[in-house]
């Protein structure tokens, strides 16, 4: 899929979203990536510590490849 294709898709997915926490987790992605800083603290703390168990899970090799997780969904 194309760039511009992908920016659409985002656009007519923000244009129908109403899930509050999620539009102000997006805009705080935004303004972090406007003003150059990392965006870490601006996570909440759930948030912060699902990446760092997802991390863990990695680096422990508790991993399933994608091509499995689409064959077992039907993806």
């Amino acid at each position: 899929m194309s760039s511009p294709a992908i920016k659409q898709e985002l656009i007519n997915w923000l244009n129908g979203l109403t899930h509050r926490p999620t539009l102000e987790y997006l805009r705080s992605i935004m303004k972090a990536q406007a003003s150059g800083q990392d965006w870490w603290e601006e996570l909440g703390e759930a948030h912060q510590a699902g990446i760092e168990r997802g991390l863990r899970d990695i680096a422990a090799g508790r991993v399933t490849k994608h091509i499995e997780v689409k064959k077992r969904y039907g993806l």
